[in-house]
């Protein structure tokens, strides 16, 4: 990965092109200071009175998301200013806008630090159950499974038997969903329904906005290489690559 710099940004740089932030902490005592490597990848964070600490970016961002206990409330608060995709001064943020396949999307990123805002639009799908992940590949990864998930239980619940269905060249003429079933995901309003004699689903996942890292873009946004067939991910990596941004992505195992 590598995000580039420049020497008019209003941050301080390293010889080596390194980030410098430097901060006193509320008891006006302890200075704290975070270097961020050139690629972006690492960090070394020293605060006074104690051992200097160092790793990948992906732990320094779980950290300052409170998903790891490693900093007091405070610094956690401190990193999630300096990290944050979204500064006072704009000069380092990009906001991209557009559509695959009738969907409009947005994406938010900031050059400077790599923190990215995905906003997804409401989806409402209407399937063959059997080709459902065909028509929508991301669906199995959506919400690490749990998506996938609440329609399996309303199949089995029916008491469709799963081996005996055969996809359908065309979708039926009448379609009937008895009962609609509203749950939250990850704090996302997910409604689902299934005609069993049709074998068709309902599915309707609110619109959503998920916060990562390009280094987490896999482990927050795990559909992320399905959406739209990989239209999504082809597109996201050009607007990238045009401002200077590039991802080392692992290969799909």
């Amino acid at each position: 990965m590598r995000i580039p710099t420049n020497s008019d940004v209003a941050v301080n740089y390293d010889e080596d092109g390194s980030l410098l932030f430097v901060a006193l902490m509320n008891d006006g005592e302890r200075m704290t200071e975070l270097t961020i490597s050139p690629s972006r990848t690492s960090y070394n964070l020293e605060i006074w009175g104690q051992e200097p600490m160092h790793g990948r970016m992906q732990s320094l961002f779980k950290s300052a998301r409170g998903m790891k206990k490693d900093f007091p409330e405070e610094l956690r608060d401190w990193l999630r200013d300096v990290l944050s995709w979204e500064e006072p001064d704009c000069e380092h943020q990009r906001h991209e806008k557009f559509i695959i396949d009738g969907r409009r999307f947005e994406v938010r990123f900031n050059v400077r630090t790599g923190a990215i805002r995905f906003i997804f639009p409401e989806i409402v799908v209407v399937s063959d159950r059997l080709r459902l992940a065909d028509n929508y590949p991301e669906f199995y990864k959506m919400m690490n499974g749990k998506v996938e998930s609440l329609l399996h239980r309303l199949v089995v619940e029916s008491g469709t038997h799963e081996g005996l269905q055969v996809a359908n060249d065309q979708m039926p003429t009448t379609v009937i969903f008895n009962e609609m079933n509203r749950n939250f995901v990850e704090g996302v309003e997910v409604i689902t329904s299934y005609d069993s004699d049709n074998d068709v689903t309902f599915l309707k996942i609110d619109s959503q906005t998920v916060d990562s890292h390009i280094c987490l873009i896999e482990e927050d946004l795990p559909e992320w290489r399905y959406i739209a067939h990989g239209k999504f991910r082809e597109k996201v990596l050009e607007i990238l690559a045009k401002n200077g941004v590039e991802l080392e992505e692992e290969k799909n195992s």
